[in-house]
Formats: C-alpha cells, sequence, structure tokens
C-alpha cells in the first residue's frame, strides 16, 4: 500500500455579522471556501444554525452542497419544505464564494448562522 498525505490546506471564512432582520424579509450570507491543493479533492459546503437559547444544543443542518454536488437539507424547522418552495438556497457564486439565501424569514430562523467544510481526496475507488 501506498500511502500519500497531503497538507490541510482547506480555509473557510465568513465576515462575522450582527444582523436584524424582519419576519418576512430575505437574508443573503457569503462564505469564502478556499483550498491550495493540486490533488483532486472534493469540497462538501454547508450552512448551520445554532439557536440562541441554548447553546449546548447541537447546531441544525440548514443546507449542504454535498460533495457529489447534491443539496441536501436537515429537514428540522422546515428547512426542507422551503427548499424545495425555493425559499432556501445555496449558490456558487465564484471558484470560492457561496451564499446562503434565506427568503420569508421567520422566527425560527434566529440564532448563530455558520459555514462549515469539509475536503475529501477522490480515491481510485471512486470513493
Amino acid at each position: 500500500m501506498c500511502l500519500a498525505v497531503i497538507p490541510d490546506s482547506l480555509v473557510v471564512t465568513a465576515p462575522a455579522q450582527t444582523l436584524s432582520k424582519v419576519e418576512g424579509d430575505t437574508l443573503q450570507l457569503t462564505c469564502e471556501v478556499s483550498r491550495a491543493t493540486t490533488q483532486h479533492t472534493h469540497l462538501s459546503v454547508g450552512w448551520y444554525l445554532r439557536a440562541p437559547e441554548d447553546p449546548a444544543t447541537p447546531a441544525q443542518e440548514l443546507l449542504t452542497l454535498s460533495r457529489d454536488f447534491v443539496l441536501r437539507s436537515g429537514g428540522g424547522g422546515g428547512y426542507r419544505q422551503r427548499l424545495v418552495a425555493g425559499d432556501l438556497r445555496l449558490d456558487k457564486t465564484s471558484a470560492t464564494s457561496y451564499r446562503l439565501t434565506i427568503h420569508k424569514l421567520q422566527p425560527a430562523d434566529q440564532g448563530l448562522l455558520y459555514c462549515q467544510a469539509a475536503e475529501w481526496v477522490h480515491d481510485a475507488d471512486g470513493g
């Protein structure tokens, strides 16, 4: 077996912001994801929500673009239905930029929203 370990060059940034919105408004947030590897790799990029009333509760997945380019929603809080209705979007706007859009904001959307990314090496066996 031949093992190659590539450097972890994945960098994820999103500007820290405190926003106040009115119910029914639209929210757009941008996340920058960059990497400096020459390997053929796959990315997944997701947005998560941590409720303000209980920071110890695990964050809820809002929307993730998987490494196979499939959009999926965590389903809780009606996000899956909102994705189907077009009120929840994740767009790749450049080679490194991903934009979350939530139309028709609801009180349940309050909390800490953050972006997270992961990178995989494409194995010869397709994994």
